[in-house]
């Protein structure tokens, strides 16, 4: 049976992407990070990566969970022939233009042999897969801004933990709506265990790592809840059990009720980036709690028809997220040549919104998918 396509999703990936272009105008104009608005980005950022690892999760499982049970052998060829194909010809280009351009913008020997260093790791996507350092500079932040790429490099590792999740689901008896829904607000509980435990002053982990590699500006909390795949991994899996849960119910969208989940976690969400950290949270709270509320708000829209997030310019925006994601930081580090920055605020932003979405449009339509499609035909009929 044909799966149903739920473009109400591909409207949330490009809200995502939308979250962290609005995070990453403090890298466009550096003046803002000692603003007071400068916390009003970061809750950008938190919100659009959380997101993007909720719908990969979902996406992921619902495309491919069955497939893979049903034919392991083909099943997993194709699964990863097809993730490859849809992130890799675009991320490698990407890889080795920074690769170029730090050579040529550059003159810190240090940081440029930490590039040659790094190159390979990054070129096969395990950057953010270990915390280490090359001298004083973080493998996962070497190569410059490409270090955005962190986000793509943990996304291929949750593939490969992926496969053996999906073979050790197939061997355990029928989940229940009911099970799936416990085992949704454990992961929403190991998420929030997990981030405070790293986060504390005294962690054990931390405490590892600074004794192995010494203490740096770079801390082992930032890459235990943030870059690293144990951090991304309880909102990979939330996506698989809201998958789960959809599929149990006969991948039936037509469940209103859940809209007012929806409208609940958005507001909450909104006075959190209004208010800050004027609630009692603590702050590195923000982190988890966004968390927790885009999977209530994801969980909604699978259930529930939403009429903006399938428009024609969600979708859109939606298709080409990828391409923004990625390229948004090459046209800030563009921008930062010319001397755009200085500028007023008023024209500025909203030309750099224009700029990046026209050229993730024409990238996207002339080589990301062109590339994706022809790549995906070559791997699987091979």
């Amino acid at each position: 049976m044909a799966k149903v396509q739920i473009y109400e999703l591909t409207g949330l990936r490009g809200l995502a992407a939308l979250f962290i272009l609005i995070n990453h105008i403090v890298l466009l104009y550096p003046a803002l990070r000692s603003s007071h608005f400068f916390p009003y980005f970061s809750w950008f950022g938190f919100m659009g990566m959380d997101l993007f690892f909720i719908l990969s999760g979902f996406v992921i499982f619902y495309n491919y969970a069955d497939k893979i049970l049903c034919d392991k052998k083909k099943g997993i060829f194709e699964f990863l022939a097809a993730r490859f194909a849809r992130l890799y010809p675009l991320y490698f280009v990407f890889i080795i233009f920074y690769f170029i351009l730090n050579f040529i913008k550059s003159d810190n020997i240090e940081f440029l042999s930490t590039n040659i260093v790094t190159l390979p790791t990054f070129l096969t996507g395990m950057q953010s897969w270990v915390y280490g350092f090359i001298g004083d500079i973080p493998i996962v932040h070497s190569q410059g801004n490409a270090n955005i790429s962190w986000s793509v490099s943990t996304e291929f590792a949750l593939y490969l933990f992926f496969i053996p999740l999906v073979l050790f689901l197939g061997k355990l008896k029928k989940i229940s709506i009911k099970n799936s829904v416990i085992i949704l607000f454990s992961l929403m509980l190991i998420n929030i265990l997990w981030r405070y435990y790293c986060l504390l002053e005294n962690c054990p982990i931390s405490n590892y790592f600074n004794y192995i590699f010494g203490e740096h500006n770079f801390k082992p909390s930032e890459w235990l809840t943030f870059q690293s795949p144990f951090a991304r991994i309880w909102q990979f899996l939330s996506g698989c059990v809201i998958a789960q849960l959809f599929m149990l119910n006969n991948c039936k969208q037509d469940k209103k009720q859940y809209k007012f989940l929806a409208v609940f976690s958005l507001i909450i969400l909104i006075l959190c980036v209004v208010f800050n950290n004027q609630f009692i949270f603590l702050d590195h709270n923000k982190a988890y709690i966004s968390s927790i509320l885009l999977t209530f708000i994801v969980l909604s829209v699978v259930f529930s028809p939403n009429k903006f997030l399938k428009s024609k310019i969600m979708i859109l925006a939606g298709e080409i997220s990828y391409s923004t994601y990625l390229l948004h930081i090459i046209l800030i580090d563009l921008l930062h040549y010319l001397g755009y920055y200085s500028m007023s605020y008023i024209i500025n932003l909203p030309l750099f919104l224009i700029y990046t979405y026209l050229i993730a449009y024409y990238v996207y339509k002339f080589y990301e998918k062109p590339a994706r499609d022809k790549l995906r035909e070559f791997l699987i009929t091979k």
